[in-house]
């Protein structure tokens, strides 16, 4: 039974990846190129809202207690804002796979950073997997055919491999606080805070938004932020650092698709070399002799 559940926590770490997947159509779809700013603070908004309401309806207050560990809520909601700020201007400015994939060497940093910081074994593969990303990253720095109208260019490779860094930090933080601090508590406070940081910067902020627009924000805040955030925070008490990053390939893998469908983006050699070099680098953490499925 117990193995049972576990096998559940790692599917819905995957099924969270695949939703997570298409956030960049959505915000392609949005329309607020070089205001990524606003958009994460109305995704942190609807995602509080919805943390709120699940939090009301279950009659759950208890949730709103912060427990042991305020300031690494603190931390990790206004580390959230700043990795989904960076991440959608990373979109903007690069093919939804491409800023995707680059986001995704972060599993190859938490593989490195685990056994320092949560005591997690280091897998023997970690130093070839790592290398391997590395190269993916050089594939996908020359482009190939992919999206035209929005080159490769060095400040989203830039901002791409930060997206890296925090979301692997932010992994970190989450294996933390999912020690003694429950779901709904850490969701709702990571999307408050988050929301509250950025909130005094909105009066500056000058945009405007078709009725196209708000419905994809929506769902944005909702299904991808409110909901898979749960899922994911929830699943991720019992996966092992280094497992929640590997399963979490499957969203690049997934937006190459997204991107294909509807965005008419064609995935050019350097994109699918390079797609294939950095799953390659998780696949071999994942696979580790003495990890991988068989912990399962």
């Amino acid at each position: 039974m117990r193995e049972k559940g576990l096998l559940a926590d790692y599917l819905l770490v995957l099924l969270s990846a695949l939703l997570w997947g298409s956030a960049g159509v959505f915000v392609r779809r949005i329309g607020l190129q070089g205001q990524e700013m606003v958009v994460v603070f109305w995704r942190m908004a609807i995602g509080t809202g919805f943390a709120s309401a699940l939090i009301l309806a279950t009659r759950d207050l208890s949730a709103l207690n912060p427990g042991r560990h305020p300031l690494l809520l603190l931390a990790s909601g206004m580390l959230l804002a700043f990795h989904w700020t960076v991440y959608f201007k990373s979109i903007h400015l690069l093919p939804v796979s491409t800023a995707v994939f680059l986001a995704y060497l972060s599993p190859v940093l938490v593989a490195l950073s685990a056994p320092l910081f949560l005591g997690e074994k280091l897998e023997r593969r970690t130093p070839a997997a790592l290398a391997l990303a590395v190269a993916g990253v050089a594939f996908l720095s020359w482009g190939g055919r992919g999206d035209i109208a929005r080159p490769v260019r060095l400040q989203g490779l830039f901002l791409g491999l930060l997206t890296a860094a925090s979301y692997a930090a932010l992994v970190l933080m989450l294996k933390r606080l999912r020690e003694d601090t429950k779901t709904l508590t850490v969701t709702f406070f990571q999307s408050a805070v988050g929301t509250v940081a950025l909130m005094p910067l909105m009066p500056f902020q000058s945009y405007s938004l078709t009725r196209g627009g708000w419905a994809y924000l929506a769902v944005l805040g909702t299904v991808l932020t409110g909901l898979s955030g749960i899922i994911y925070v929830h699943a991720a008490r019992r996966v092992k650092a280094q497992h929640l990053g590997m399963i979490s390939y499957a969203e690049p893998l997934s937006s190459v698709f997204y991107g294909w469908i509807f965005l008419s983006e064609d995935p050019g050699w350097g994109s699918l070399a390079g797609g294939l070099l950095i799953t390659a680098a998780g696949l071999l953490v994942f696979t580790e002799k003495e990890g991988g499925w068989k912990r399962l």
